[in-house]
């Protein structure tokens, strides 16, 4: 269910800063801005410790991230908005109540109502010369790029204890099949926007710090910044994921993506208010995690905890309510070789040994046991084809792979106290 404009009162209500009453069911993941949340709006409430002038910024942001691009003109230049080409017409379909998207049924064609995104590799790993680096199957005249559907290939293994599990993974076919291989697509999900501002706040210094640390790669972007959002982390800062997404899921022209146009689809000031929107939407507060001290023993033990990083400080933010924050997002922001099992470039039906096939970003795992609130499923990882923490656990090789090992070693009592801490996130 997607977050309905007519509960707006509701959320403006929310947006109020928090008041000194306010008991913490469980600890505060994302410093000060956390927030007690449930539901399938559990995602959507914005930072606790925002002033009333920011609360009524984020009310602004809301408006845009949610308004449809294609049902009425452009928010900000009349005449003037979605397309030409797309594969979503708002901020809110992709990112379903501020979380992410669910995957797609076997067999039908990859819509809005999935917002899977599938990135391009054609010659030498570069962008397709006609279609570039995302397929985008709708128009606002005439035919999109094609359409694309998904079928689930299931995997059946054991555990060490002989008890048995089902994996599942995508395998795509591109209508046509001339132009663009299927072995040319990735599928991607949106990832959810718990606490962004908070990871754009965290030093470079640490970043490059948890590389010595975890043996994570440092993405270094063209402009010599340090790449931490995204699937691969290759953006920087929030402000280029806005107008980014923008261009490339709605067609929308900026100051960035001009586009030949000298006036932008997306202002100036829809660009900052999406992105105030993205850097304050609070972190939930986890459940109580003492009575998850087993589980987190072992998410420790197993080696979970190296990549999946907790305690650190965020940095001076041009926002206050993001400066100078512990938090525990679980996340080292860098890049790991998860193994042959996820990687997802394929050339001539096998894998590609370019080196970022097996690179992702470690997810920040704050928030995890709301998913299936807010999305009705679990969906994890990049494409969505874990079902299950479980799961996910399970597609993880190459530097994860001990863990991964050490996790099907577990008892059934074991393995459910780690799998009862992760969803108590």
């Amino acid at each position: 269910m997607l977050l309905p404009l007519t509960l707006l009162p509701l959320v403006l209500l929310l947006s109020l800063p928090a008041s000194a009453s306010e008991v913490p069911s469980g600890p505060a993941l994302g410093g000060d801005t956390s927030r007690a949340t449930r539901g399938f709006a559990a995602l959507s409430l914005p930072a606790a410790n925002l002033s009333f002038e920011e609360s009524e910024r984020f009310f602004r942001g809301f408006l845009l991230f949610h308004s449809d691009w294609g049902n009425e003109p452009a928010p900000q230049q009349a005449g003037l908005g979605l397309g030409p080409l797309y594969n979503a017409t708002a901020c809110g379909a992709c990112h379903q109540n501020d979380g992410r998207g669910p995957a797609p049924q076997p067999g039908e064609a990859i819509a809005t109502s999935t917002l899977q995104v599938a990135r391009l590799q054609g010659p030498d790993w570069g962008p397709h010369p006609t279609i570039g680096r995302q397929l985008q199957p709708f128009a606002t005249e005439g035919l999109g790029e094609g359409e694309v559907t998904v079928t689930w290939e299931e995997i059946h293994g054991h555990y060490d204890d002989g008890r048995t599990y089902r994996l599942r993974r995508p395998i795509l076919t591109v209508d046509g099949e001339g132009l663009l291989p299927s072995d040319s697509l990735s599928l991607r999900l949106a990832p959810a926007l718990t606490g962004l501002g908070l990871l754009e706040a965290v030093p470079e210094e640490t970043l490059l710090s948890l590389g010595d640390e975890t043996g994570g790669q440092v993405r270094y972007l063209d402009d010599g910044a340090i790449g931490r959002f995204g699937w691969k982390a290759n953006v920087a800062r929030l402000a280029d994921q806005v107008t980014q997404a923008a261009h490339e899921d709605m067609g929308l022209t900026s100051e960035d993506f001009p586009e030949g146009s000298d006036l932008p689809e997306l202002s100036p000031d829809a660009e900052a208010d999406l992105t105030f929107y993205s850097q304050v939407l609070a972190v939930p507060l986890a459940e109580d995690l003492a009575e998850q001290e087993r589980g987190r023993i072992l998410f420790a033990e197993l080696g979970c905890a190296s990549c999946h990083r907790s305690g650190l400080t965020t940095g001076n933010h041009i926002l206050s309510a993001l400066s100078e924050q512990v938090i525990h997002p679980f996340t080292d922001l860098l890049l790991h070789d998860m193994g042959d099992g996820l990687a997802d470039r394929r050339v001539d039906g096998s894998l590609s040994d370019h080196p970022d096939s097996r690179l992702w970003r470690t997810p920040p795992l704050w928030a995890l046991g709301k998913t299936e609130q807010v999305a009705g499923e679990w969906a994890l990882l990049h494409d969505g084809r874990a079902r299950s923490p479980a799961e996910a656990i399970l597609w993880h090789g190459g530097e994860a792979g001990a863990a991964r090992e050490a996790f099907k070693a577990l008892d059934l009592t074991d393995r459910q106290a780690l799998l009862d801490f992760l969803r108590a996130l």
